[in-house]
């Protein structure tokens, strides 16, 4: 009973409640209170938007700016450009043109001068391209081919992360030596033949080996490679075309280290460059677009001098002098302190190249400011500057077991965030005299050493 009045209570106060000012008040407040949470929202947001258009406001100053002095250049190079047309005129007009007057051999080493105040790359994007191509090259000096090492290393443009190297090696075998295992042999494809009419199994390596391409897609350290560019020391073929396709890569970069000039016409090759080329891939050959102080890195020069020397005499087997993989980890990491961009001008470039447990590169890194940094008035503002171990452990995967690689002893503020990131070990090349670092490293890791002379 007393339920029963209770409830018949309550619906007496609603039904007063409905028909009372209080209702209205309180309704009332409700939109009150809901109008003062729109008037802040809408407040944030015009204040975001004033911001928004200062920093775009700034932003044109700057790219117009930038404008005014592109065309500075324009018109100083188009003069330049006039003068040496007059010249080669004058030129062609002597009888001996090895021997001028004097006045126009100083007026040419006037313009000569007037040049090298121009970038001499095409462009910033061949810095890069020439960068990442060194790496591969460097990878196929990790190759036991004894004939024709390749490397791979593929590269995330717009993060400006190495994501996958990788060079041209026999399977992997667990426990056991794969160099020993299968054979580097190059008979002759007639020879092959004849075997295979006998019941004997061909030693030719070809059917064995993993290409550089497919190593390096492996050993991506990321799930996806969309949109990445792939570059390669040899024109990949009709195999490792389809992996490129298939990983989701949309350019590939290539040159043709190779003794053999024709090898490009190689119909595996051009069925491969058709498969690219049917798939909306961009093939691009660097030699076409490169300068010759390319082929002048010492990275570079020692795969063309291992490439053209004759084979060893025993090239069943594997090449005996690749690069040991601390000098070629450590060799990532001294390309990587060169690597074009915005740099730290001073002497204290680093570069680092982080490695897993399984030898697969995680990260590599360089110091210098962010790529897409306006600098302005703070260029060559050390405080601004980010440290290559930094760079590689904060720009890539986690890297909690892995190895250091790193050109100088880290500072105290890389030390820190080394520890913290599970970073197992460390090889360094330039030694320091800062305290706070070797303390907190050596308090932290137990395995910390200078690179192996």
């Amino acid at each position: 009973m007393a339920s029963k009045m209770e409830e018949e209570i309550t619906r007496i106060k609603t039904e007063w409640d409905k028909t009372s000012e209080y209702m209205y008040i309180k309704q009332m407040e409700r939109v009150e209170d809901k109008m003062e949470c729109v008037f802040k929202k809408m407040i944030a947001e015009m204040e975001s938007v004033k911001k928004e258009m200062e920093n775009l406001e700034q932003d044109r100053e700057k790219k117009t700016e930038k404008f005014e002095k592109l065309k500075e250049k324009i018109e100083k190079a188009n003069k330049v450009k006039k003068q040496a047309r007059e010249q080669i005129q004058i030129l062609q007009q002597l009888d001996s043109p090895l021997e001028p007057e004097e006045s126009v051999v100083a007026k040419i080493a006037q313009i000569q001068q007037e040049t090298e105040s121009f970038p001499e790359e095409s462009g910033e994007s061949n810095n890069w391209d020439e960068y990442y191509m060194k790496i591969a090259c460097l990878a196929a000096l990790r190759s036991k081919d004894p004939r024709t090492p390749v490397g791979a290393c593929i590269a995330d443009k717009k993060s400006y992360q190495i994501v996958g190297i990788g060079y041209n090696a026999m399977p992997y075998v667990k426990t056991r030596d794969n160099d020993k295992i299968f054979s580097w042999s190059s008979e002759k494809k007639e020879d092959e033949k004849e075997k295979s009419k006998k019941g004997e199994i061909s030693k030719i390596k070809d059917h064995y080996v993993v290409h550089a391409a497919i190593n390096a897609i492996t050993n991506r350290t990321r799930n996806k490679l969309d949109g990445c560019t792939i570059y390669v020391t040899l024109k990949p073929d009709e195999d490792c075309a389809r992996a490129i396709q298939l990983a989701g890569i949309k350019e590939v970069v290539y040159c043709m280290f190779t003794r053999n000039e024709k090898r490009g016409e190689n119909k595996d090759m051009m069925n491969g460059e058709k498969f690219l080329k049917s798939n909306n891939i961009e093939l691009k050959d660097l030699k076409e677009s490169v300068l010759n102080k390319f082929d002048k890195n010492e990275v570079v020069k020692t795969l063309n001098s291992r490439i053209l020397s004759p084979p060893q005499p025993n090239d069943d087997g594997p090449y005996k002098n690749a690069l040991t993989w601390e000098d070629f980890f450590m060799k990532i990491a001294e390309l990587s302190k060169e690597r074009p961009g915005q740099f730290d001008t001073t002497d204290s470039r680093t570069g680092a190249c982080i490695v897993s447990p399984t030898k697969q590169v995680m990260a590599v890194g360089h110091s210098g400011y962010p790529e897409d940094m306006e600098l302005g008035e703070i260029e060559h503002n050390k405080e601004y500057i980010t440290h290559a171990e930094y760079r590689a452990i904060l720009g890539g995967p986690i890297v909690r077991g892995c190895t250091l690689y790193v050109t100088s002893y880290p500072c105290e503020t890389c030390a820190k965030l080394i520890v913290q990131s599970g970073i197992s070990a460390i090889v360094y090349g330039k030694p320091s005299k800062d305290p706070y670092p070797q303390r907190i490293l050596q308090e932290c890791l137990s395995n910390i050493r200078p690179k192996a002379d």
